[in-house]
């Protein structure tokens, strides 16, 4: 199976996946959405607290008629600021995402986000990936999902393989309980003692 990377995104942060085989498949899920990086946007955040402790608070005056009337210079000013927040986090995802596909090589890139932050994206991007891998685009904020509900998501869309539980439930509990470790292994030749002979040794 050739590596899936899958992207998901807000206006708050970008996490990178890449989809896997697993290394033990008779013992775990397969294959595996490993969360490999995660980028916060401070900018958008520290926008965010300002608006809940009323530092965007919107200003009011009363016009000649006696009617209150919005001054909306401010307004404007605080959306001309977050569009540019958001164009500056796209610009750093975009930079991100080159890296970790360097590090990371994969055929096919699942992008996961909201339509602002999808249009943001493809003015950075532009047609650098597409000429590389094949890009998908999922219309829908998924951010809020952990690695295996956002897994198990994207696999109901038809855009990643199903999750495979493991051949050897057995085997799995036997090697997370670590007995292996304490069974004694014969050495090159020999035949391991018997149940009679461990009792002679013990003197029992």
């Amino acid at each position: 199976m050739k590596n899936v990377a899958v992207l998901s995104v807000d206006h708050t942060k970008a996490r990178f996946y890449l989809l896997t085989p697993a290394e033990r498949p008779l013992e775990q899920w397969s294959p595996i959405l490993n969360p490999i990086d995660e980028i916060i946007n401070v900018h958008w955040l520290e926008q965010e607290k300002e608006s809940l402790t009323g530092g965007n608070r919107v200003s009011y005056h009363v016009g000649a008629t006696g009617n209150a009337n919005t001054v909306h210079g401010f307004d404007d000013h605080l959306s001309s600021h977050q569009r540019e927040i958001d164009k500056r986090f796209a610009r750093e995802i975009n930079t991100r995402l080159r890296h970790f596909l360097a590090e990371n090589p994969a055929v096919r890139l699942i992008i996961a986000a909201d339509s602002k932050v999808l249009g943001r994206l493809r003015e950075q991007m532009g047609e650098e990936y597409k000429a590389k891998l094949i890009v998908e685009e999922v219309n829908v904020n998924l951010c809020k999902l952990k690695p295996v509900p956002l897994h198990e998501h994207l696999a109901h869309l038809g855009l990643l393989p199903e999750r495979s539980a493991p051949s050897n439930p057995q085997q799995e509990a036997f090697a997370r309980s670590g007995q292996w470790r304490r069974r004694r292994i014969p050495a090159e030749g020999k035949e391991p003692p018997s149940a009679d002979q461990q009792q002679e040794a013990s003197g029992s």
